[in-house]
This record gives C-alpha cells, sequence and structure tokens, in this order.
C-alpha cells in the first residue's frame, strides 16, 4: 500500500514515518491525553513527537515511554492549586527564615546595577520544575533528545530577540518549565543569553519542527485559541492581553495546518485555560473528539500502513547516576562552598532523584534564592551535575498591608540588602507605620564554613497605646491611656543543627518606659515610669508546623531562660521631679530571672481534621515592675515584646508576674483555603495588674474562656477572624486580622 503524504510532498512512501503534534492551550492541553489513549488503541506510535506549552509537557512524557493512562493519572492528581501557588511547606524553609516566609506581597528588586524593579512574573516554578525534574530523571541518561524512546523537541519563545528556541537537548525539566511559561504569570528561564518564555507566543503548533525531524505524516490535536473569537470573548484587561500575547502563534498555526493529515480538535468551549482542576473532564473530551467518525476512519488508514506489531516503549526509571563533579552555577552572591556543604553532595557519587530532590530543598530552605534547579552534562566519559542557581536581588524592598482590630491599619516595609561591606553578610529592617509603631534593624553573617550559623547585631523599638480603666462608684471609668515605649539592642549567636531547630544565645540591652497621657498623668500624679536593665538570654526553639498562619500538623516548641540586671529605675512625678525612693521602686529588685516554655502540637486526625493542645508558661523569681510584667490578652499574628495572646481578654488589658495557659483546639480546612476552629482555654496567674476587668472577681487567679474562629488564605496574607468570650462574664470579645503581619 502506497500513502498520499501532504501538500509540501506529494511522493509516494510505502513505510511513512509519523509525527505526533501536541499545541499549547494552558489546562485545555490535557485533551491531547485523551487523543494518546485512542492513538494507542490502534497501535499508532508516533515515530517523533513535538509539542508546545502543555503540550511539550505530555509530549516530553509520553516521550519518556510513560504510556497515556499513566500520564493521565500524573495529569489528574496533580494538586495544581498548590503546584502553581508555588507556596513551599514551611517545614522546608530554614528556621532562621520561618518568620519572614512567605514575605509580603509587593516586592521592589534594586541592587547597584539596575534601576529598581518589579518582578518579572508572580511564579518562580520551584516546585513545579522539581516535580518535572522528579517525573524525567530517566532522560538524564540520554546524550539528546534525539535518543529519547521517541524523539522529541519542544518550543519556547526567546522574549529578547523574538525568535523561537528549540530544545533538542539538555535539561527536560528546564525545556517543559520555559516552553510554559506564560509572560507575566511564569518567571522567564534564563538561558545563554535568552530569556525564554512560553513558546505558543511565536509557535503553538510545530509541525514544522515534526517535519524537519524526518515525519512524513502528521497527525496533530490542537487546543490552542481560536482563530477569530467572538467580540464578547474580549470585554476584560485580561483577555486583551492574553490574546494579544498569542496572535502570533494562532496566525502560524492556521500556516501549519495545512501541513498536518490528520487534525483533530477537541470541542473545549466549555472551559478556560486555567481550568487544571477539570481535567477528567477535558481529557474526555480529547478521547471523544479522536472517536470521531472521520477522524477513525483515517486512524485506521494509518494503521494499517504502518502494521506496527510493536509495542509501545514503557517507561522504566534509572535508578541511580554516576556524577563525577558538582558544579554550581549562577552564584554571584553566594559562596560555592557554602552551596555544596548545604546540598551534602559528594564528587564522584553514584546519586538518586530522592537526594538530589532533599538537596535542592535544602539549598532552597535558606530563602535566598528565587529557585534552584539541577541538569547533567557530559564530557567524554565524565557527567558533571550543575546546580542552576536563580538568586534573589541583593536588594529587596517589600510592602504590605496589615489591619488587626487591636492596633487598626498598618504600612509594613521590609528591606534586605546582601553583601553589605561584607560578603556572606545581610542588613535587613522592619518597620511597621501605624498609631502604634514598630521597627527593627538587623546586620546579620552567615559564616561561610557553617552555613547554619549566623552572628547579628539588632536592635528594636516598639510603642504601644494601653488604655486605662478605674473602677469609681457607679462603674467603670475610661481615664486616659499609658504609652508603652520598648527598646532593645542586642547581639545574637543562633545555630540551626537541624531545618527545624535552633539554638540561639543573646546579650543585650533594654530601655523601658511609660508615659501616661490624657488625664491619666493627673489622676496618678506621674508622667513617667521607667526601667533600663542589661539581660542575657538562651533559646531553644522547634518549629516543624507546615504553615505560619493555619497549620494542620507539625509542633511548636520553644523555651528560653533570661537574666536582666536593673542599671537604672525611675518615676517622674507630675511636678518632673524624679524620684528612685517611692515604695514602688524599692519593691523592685536589681536582678530578675525570667523562664518561658511554649508548646502546642497540630495532630492531623484526618486529612483535613486536627486537635491541637496547648501550654504555655511565663514566671520569674523576682516581682515584675510595671514594664516588665507580662502583658497577656487578644489573638493577633505578630505579639509585641512582652505580650501573649489569650482569647476572652482584649489585647494588652491584663498584666501579670507569672502565667500558664493550657488549652485545646480543633480545626477543620474545607474548600483548600478556608478554615474554621473552635477551642477553650484557661489562664491561671499570679500577682496581677488588670485594666479592664477591674469589676470582675477572679477567684482563685483562673479565667476562663471559649472561642470559635473563620480563617482564609488569600494572596494578601491570611484573614481571621475569631469571637470569644469568658465562661464567668457577659462580656464578647471580636479578633479580626487581615493581611500578613509584622
Amino acid at each position: 500500500m502506497s500513502f498520499s503524504i501532504n501538500a509540501q510532498n506529494k511522493k509516494e512512501i510505502t513505510s511513512p514515518k509519523i509525527g505526533l503534534v501536541l499545541s499549547g492551550g494552558g489546562a485545555k492541553g490535557s485533551a491531547h491525553i485523551g487523543v494518546l489513549k485512542v492513538l494507542e488503541e490502534y497501535n499508532i506510535r508516533p515515530d517523533y513527537i513535538t509539542g508546545t506549552s502543555m503540550g511539550a509537557i505530555v509530549a516530553a512524557l509520553y516521550s519518556q515511554g510513560y504510556t497515556a493512562s499513566q500520564i493521565e493519572k500524573i495529569v489528574t492528581n496533580m494538586d495544581w492549586d498548590d503546584l502553581l501557588a508555588d507556596k513551599i511547606p514551611l517545614k522546608d524553609i530554614m528556621i532562621i527564615e520561618k518568620y519572614n516566609y512567605p514575605g509580603y506581597p509587593l516586592e521592589i528588586n534594586f541592587d547597584n546595577h539596575h534601576k529598581p524593579s518589579l518582578p518579572s512574573g508572580m511564579i518562580d516554578g520551584q516546585k513545579i520544575q522539581a516535580l518535572f525534574s522528579k517525573l524525567t530523571w530517566k532522560s538524564n541518561t540520554y546524550n539528546n533528545y534525539d535518543s529519547f524512546p521517541i524523539p522529541y523537541r519542544c518550543l519556547a519563545t526567546d522574549i529578547i530577540s523574538g525568535y523561537p528556541y528549540i530544545f533538542e537537548q539538555g535539561s527536560l525539566a528546564e525545556a517543559m518549565r520555559s516552553s510554559m511559561s506564560i509572560p507575566t504569570v511564569f518567571v522567564p528561564i534564563n538561558k545563554d543569553t535568552m530569556l525564554l518564555v512560553d513558546g505558543g507566543i511565536a509557535i503553538n503548533y510545530p509541525v514544522q519542527q515534526c517535519l524537519d525531524m524526518g515525519a512524513d505524516i502528521i497527525i496533530g490535536s490542537y487546543t490552542g485559541f481560536d482563530e477569530r473569537p467572538n467580540k464578547t470573548s474580549l470585554r476584560s484587561l485580561t483577555s486583551i492581553l492574553s490574546r494579544s500575547s498569542v496572535i502570533s502563534g494562532v496566525i502560524d498555526a492556521k500556516k501549519q495546518r495545512k501541513n498536518t493529515y490528520l487534525f483533530i480538535k477537541p470541542n473545549l468551549h466549555n472551559f478556560t485555560h486555567a481550568d487544571f482542576n477539570k481535567s477528567k473532564e477535558i481529557i474526555k473530551q480529547g478521547e471523544l473528539a479522536a472517536r470521531n467518525s472521520k477522524v477513525l476512519k483515517k486512524l485506521s488508514e494509518i494503521a494499517a500502513l504502518v502494521n506496527n506489531t510493536d509495542s509501545l516503549p514503557l517507561f522504566i526509571d534509572t535508578s541511580k547516576i554516576w556524577v563525577n563533579n558538582i558544579v554550581v552555577e549562577g552564584n554571584n552572591l553566594t559562596d560555592s562552598a557554602r552551596v555544596l556543604r548545604l546540598s551534602k553532595l559528594k564528587n564522584n557519587s553514584y546519586m538518586l532523584p530522592e537526594q538530589i530532590d532533599k538537596a535542592l530543598k535544602d539549598i532552597y530552605s535558606t530563602w535566598q534564592y528565587n529557585k534552584v534547579s539541577y541538569y547533567f552534562v557530559k564530557n567524554e566519559n565524565k557527567t558533571n551535575l550543575v546546580l542552576k542557581l536563580d538568586e534573589r536581588s541583593r536588594g529587596i524592598l517589600r510592602l504590605g498591608l496589615h489591619y488587626d482590630n487591636s492596633y487598626g491599619p498598618n504600612i509594613l516595609f521590609r528591606g534586605t540588602y546582601e553583601n553589605l561591606i561584607f560578603r556572606q553578610t545581610l542588613l535587613d529592617t522592619k518597620i511597621s507605620i501605624s498609631e502604634s509603631p514598630r521597627a527593627y534593624i538587623g546586620y546579620k553573617y552567615y559564616p561561610i564554613k557553617a552555613g547554619r550559623i549566623e552572628l547579628s547585631i539588632n536592635g528594636y523599638f516598639q510603642i504601644t497605646k494601653v488604655p486605662n480603666f478605674i473602677k469609681q462608684a457607679g462603674g467603670i471609668f475610661n481615664i486616659g491611656h499609658f504609652v508603652f515605649f520598648h527598646s532593645d539592642f542586642y547581639s545574637k549567636i543562633a545555630i540551626a543543627p537541624f531545618r527545624n531547630l535552633i539554638l540561639s544565645a543573646q546579650i543585650g540591652g533594654q530601655y523601658n518606659s511609660i508615659f501616661l497621657k490624657d488625664g491619666m498623668d493627673l489622676y496618678y500624679n506621674v508622667n513617667i515610669l521607667y526601667l533600663n536593665q542589661l539581660y542575657s538570654k538562651f533559646r531553644i526553639k522547634l518549629n516543624t508546623l507546615d504553615d505560619n498562619y493555619f497549620p494542620t500538623k507539625g509542633i511548636l516548641f520553644e523555651t528560653s531562660l533570661k537574666y536582666t540586671n536593673n542599671i537604672t529605675k525611675g518615676i517622674v512625678l507630675k511636678d518632673y521631679t524624679n524620684t528612685d525612693s517611692t515604695v514602688l521602686m524599692n519593691r523592685i529588685e536589681n536582678y530578675n530571672i525570667l523562664i518561658d516554655f511554649k508548646y502546642r502540637q497540630y495532630i492531623l486526625l484526618r486529612k483535613h481534621f486536627s486537635i491541637i493542645p496547648e501550654l504555655e508558661i511565663a514566671t520569674r523569681v523576682n516581682p515584675a515592675f510595671i514594664t516588665e510584667k507580662y502583658f497577656i490578652g487578644g489573638m493577633n499574628y505578630s505579639l509585641r515584646a512582652k505580650s501573649y495572646n489569650f482569647p476572652g481578654i482584649k489585647e494588652n488589658h491584663f498584666s501579670a508576674d507569672y502565667f500558664s495557659i493550657i488549652g485545646i483546639k480543633l480545626q477543620l480546612k474545607f474548600l483548600k483555603t478556608w478554615y474554621v476552629f473552635s477551642g477553650t482555654h484557661q489562664l491561671v496567674f499570679g500577682n496581677y495588674n488588670d485594666y479592664k476587668y477591674v469589676d470582675t472577681d477572679f477567684q482563685d487567679n483562673i479565667i476562663t474562656c471559649w472561642n470559635i474562629g473563620l480563617g482564609l488564605q488569600t494572596r494578601i496574607g491570611p484573614i481571621r477572624l475569631i469571637y470569644s468570650k469568658q465562661y464567668n462574664n457577659k462580656e464578647y470579645i471580636w479578633s479580626l486580622n487581615i493581611g500578613i503581619p509584622f
């Protein structure tokens, strides 16, 4: 039997080579899997395969020997929301950086050589490229893409030159990631002198590239944009921008269709390019399109022509690869030796994919890189492993907004600058502009020979406004407020022997003062109370939680021992005389020893249901001056110095020399980003000052309360609303937090 090929090639061929072309199309590209399932039924095995964007991903897996059913299982089981959010679990972030992760939503990059700029995309793609690397580990054993079980090509676009780039060799995971890099959504891939983005911008349907490989018959599956969309579908800003970016690819696809013998176009009008969670339905549409009677007729003709009795190539994983040398690429700000120590990988050894995946996580956990990936380079009889780093900018300014009903709106800034004066250093500053402002500045040094050690000098400042209530005949009255000013200058050494454990020691000095305002000064005949002290502190912290704001599993354990030595203390009376001989001052010892202990565990009982036991204890050896007391109350994410959360009491409206809190809470996660929780807590305390509940009789110095709350994870940060109430008090309290805190 002979076969007429395509319009450009009229010759008769008795054993034609089959080329399979899979277009881009975002989530719609999952329909290619349904087409592959039908091709397999007819035992049609392509001799060459090309793809763009989502088509490049499906084609890459098929070229490695995965069957259509295996690819279907991979795609439908993917947590696309998690992959595209690109959020690394908190447990995988080095504990030194956990507090600042994931950072404020708006980021501006700057350094000595470039003007300030916004990031080049919303998604770096760390998680999705790591997944691609895992799925295509076998590809690292081949010299080039022609050596694959099915020779393969994929397309990306160099956004600098505007020309398409054809991947023929190199990291298959990077090729897949490059081909799907939708501009402004994904950060472009930096390769040589190029910046690579989605191949569909230039060539969304790579027929010619498949012909160039040697294909005689082209079978094409097209899930790209319509050639002539309706005006009604182009009414939004995003639809116009999207259409503008792909129009060249649409025009090219129209031309390439002429060279396609069998053109399959699934009916996907009811789906969008972002419907990744509807992969099963989209795959079904691809299968239905391939079962069209006209398509099946041509498939029968092709099957009879090729008469392929060979089974499809099966995917066989390669368990280990011998590596002669490990090379670090892209490290302009960090030391190669430090990166290699973090990786724990060794030259001249066999390597498993799990080893390299763990090494990438350890490097990425320092949060100094936008992305960490790898590829292999073969030179004669040697194989080198290249660790490719995409470093964060030397200088980064992050901006955010936060609101809570205790301190009102906050405008937040965090600025970092690496290698200021010395290498392996970081200047870190944070500012909160609000009615009760805060600020932090730190200069940190990370020794080259110890990637898990931090030496730093730091300064922290806060101003807190607290209302004052007194009890008089006839009720409770608000008389003014006091302003608590706290500053802390300290040096610290922190050692993280493990990713989630830190030991730290610090020495420093604190200045604490309270200014009485708006009538409170007249009532007490006092202007200022102050206490200045030197201190030393030792702390141990374990944090295996999977999220900073709505954990579902993990442990938070923290304990500290602090010794303070009072340098100056006193009262400035209303007549501006200064005295330290009052009864109040004479009660305060010149030293104190403070012990804090906190334990909270999130136990995942079912897939989305957690039980959370809690215990917190804080005590001291000697009675505390008012500036040194533990301020208890509120349910805020970011605690101020000397502040402790407890539902049922308003922020800073209660203080004590020592206390313990025990509680139990239940939490249910639903609809992927929503949380509902409820719990009960009990506070036991001693030697207290009550700034609000002066009419409450605290029997046996105990307060018991219950609370219920609702939470939501958003791109701007967490949103949490809590209602709480004491069992023996009629007053209820609402707590609202919006956005990433200080």
